[in-house]
């Protein structure tokens, strides 16, 4: 499939762009004279620098602390999709704040009581959309 092609070829280069913003991940590519585009992959773990994403891998599986319905859920991710959160988490997670760095948060019962940062490290955290040129 396309979208596959264009992670493995250029997944770097796409996760570098993932942290600039904070709607689900849209990528849109040539191929052959064919305009491919992939919506909603969202969710991917990252190398974190400075609080800024450098680098992410392909769609993220496994278990991971994410805002849901405003409130930090510890989730199920399959290949990049929440497939089910449980009641609000209480813990420490990597949050991005509001100019757009990443950061290592207490939470307790879903809610942010405490952040230090930016966070330097690696974290699974939500994509961002960007069209490719």
């Amino acid at each position: 499939m396309a979208w596959q092609n264009i992670l493995r070829n250029s997944g770097a280069w796409v996760c570098a762009v993932v942290a600039l913003s904070n709607t689900p991940l849209r990528v849109s590519a040539q191929e052959s004279g064919v305009l491919y585009t992939v919506q909603n992959i969202p969710i991917a773990a990252c190398h974190i620098t400075a609080g800024r994403a450098v680098w992410c891998g392909v769609p993220f599986t496994g278990h991971a602390v994410l805002q849901e319905q405003g409130f930090y859920r510890s989730c199920l991710v399959t290949a990049g999709r929440v497939s089910f959160c449980q009641g609000p988490y209480t813990g420490a997670a990597i949050t991005r704040e509001a100019r757009g760095l990443y950061q290592k948060c207490a939470i307790t019962l879903g809610e942010v009581r405490f952040c230090s940062g930016p966070f330097t490290g690696q974290a699974v955290i939500h994509g961002a959309a960007f069209d490719a040129p």
